[in-house]
C-alpha cells in the first residue's frame, strides 16, 4: 500500500543502534524497533481524535470523475478521459484506522542507511480530507465540483496547517517521542557495542 501522507523524525544514532543490532541479534532488533513504534503513539492518538466523526462533508460519497486534469511540462495542462472511474469515500472509521506508526529504513546491499519513525496516513480518503485545499495557488485542475470540494473542505475545517490532523499531532507529542527514542538508543547502544 502506499504511503499517502507522513509527518516523520530522524534520530542521530539510531540508524547506526539499529544497524549493529540487526547483524548481532535479531530478536533484540526487533524488541527495539517495536519500542521505537510505540514512541509514536501518542502522536497517532491525537491525529485519530482530530478526525471527524461521520462523513467530513455531507456530499462526499461515491462520485466519480470522468475526466482527469494533469498538469505537464511547460505549464500545459491537458484534459483527458479517465480509462476507470475510482470513487475514493470519506469513512470516518477506515481514516482513523490508516494512521499508522512505522519505522522506515532504507538498505543498500544489506547495508542499513537510514531510519525514521514515521506517522502515517495510509487510507485515501483519509489522506485527501488531511490535505485538499493545502495549495491554495493551484488553480489548474480545480473547477466545478473539484473547485467547490476544496472550498467546502476549507470553509469546514478552517486550519491553516496541513496535514489537518497530522501536523498539530507531531508539533504536540515530537519533543516526547525523540525524548522516549532517545531512551531506547541508549538503552540498546551497549547491547550493539562491539568489542
Amino acid at each position: 500500500m502506499a504511503n499517502y501522507w507522513a509527518v516523520d523524525t530522524e534520530i542521530d544514532g539510531l540508524t547506526d543502534v539499529l544497524y549493529r543490532l540487526r547483524t548481532m541479534d535479531k530478536k533484540i532488533y526487533d524488541a527495539m524497533v517495536d519500542e521505537i513504534k510505540e514512541a509514536g503513539q501518542d502522536t497517532e492518538s491525537d491525529a485519530r481524535a482530530a478526525i471527524p466523526t461521520g462523513n467530513a462533508l455531507r456530499n462526499w460519497g461515491g462520485w466519480t470523475s470522468a475526466t482527469i486534469a494533469r498538469k505537464e511540462r511547460g505549464g500545459i495542462v491537458r484534459v483527458s478521459q479517465r480509462s476507470e472511474l475510482r470513487p475514493i469515500p470519506f469513512d470516518s472509521g477506515a481514516a482513523k484506522a490508516g494512521i499508522k506508526t512505522n519505522v522506515g529504513r532504507k538498505f543498500r546491499k544489506g547495508r542499513l542507511l537510514s531510519t525514521a519513525v514515521t506517522v502515517q496516513q495510509m487510507n485515501a480518503g483519509g489522506a485527501i480530507w488531511e490535505l485538499a485545499g493545502s495549495d491554495l495557488s493551484t488553480e489548474w485542475g480545480a473547477t466545478g465540483g473539484s473547485a467547490r470540494f476544496r472550498q467546502n473542505l476549507n470553509r469546514k475545517y478552517t486550519d491553516s496547517i496541513w496535514p489537518r490532523s497530522l501536523k498539530p499531532a507531531w508539533g504536540r507529542n515530537k519533543d516526547a517521542a525523540v525524548a522516549r527514542i532517545d531512551d531506547i538508543v541508549a538503552k540498546y547502544a551497549s547491547e550493539a557495542s562491539s568489542d
